[in-house]
């Protein structure tokens, strides 16, 4: 509807323009034969009453004003777009500030997030190495309590052993000879 408008106001700017500005006919023979006949042409006719029931009057006002308001309108569009154009790269421009921001705010985190992790695996390996070294405390304490309670059993059982030999000694020399033979056929 806007299109077929402009297109419109275009061409009777343009037809008013040419009223204005003259007119050179391409066929004055055309023209010559009218006049000599002293009547107004048809189309001559047709545009008088066109630019009547519009408002147009074929003046040299007329189009200067038309002139003035095309250049006026022109560069009322041109300046608007400008507008539009440094508003749109003010926002591009916050944009690109605002998604320069975030990846900052994402870098830093995750760095943070990187250290914290560091942290944390530092902690592990301290505590691994911590648990690693009561392990090998408590090898190191079982072996020597292992070894302390098989050196005092085999205290305990030498000594035990000796107790026993001693009494069958004591025994054997007690009761003579006839149980010394029974402990032969032992």
């Amino acid at each position: 509807m806007k299109s077929s408008r402009f297109f419109v106001v275009v061409v009777l700017v343009l037809w008013t323009v040419v009223a204005a500005t003259g007119k050179e006919d391409p066929h004055p023979l055309v023209e010559e034969n009218e006049e000599k006949s002293g009547k107004e042409s048809w189309a001559e006719w047709a545009k008088d009453k066109i630019s009547e029931g519009l408002g147009f009057k074929a003046d040299t006002h007329a189009s200067k004003n038309t002139k003035d308001k095309i250049t006026e309108t022109a560069t009322g569009a041109a300046e608007y777009g400008s507008d539009v154009k440094q508003a749109a790269a003010e926002k591009a421009g916050e944009a690109r500030d605002k998604a320069s921001e975030a990846a900052e705010a994402a870098k830093r985190k995750a760095k943070e997030m990187a250290a914290e992790k560091a942290k944390e695996e530092e902690k592990a390996e301290e505590k691994l190495k911590w648990a690693k070294e009561k392990a090998k405390e408590g090898y190191e304490a079982a072996k020597e309590k292992i070894g302390e309670s098989y050196e005092s059993a085999r205290d305990s059982i030498a000594s035990n052993l000796e107790a026993a030999k001693e009494k069958s000694r004591e025994m054997k020399e007690g009761e003579g000879e006839g149980e010394g033979r029974r402990d032969e056929e032992l």
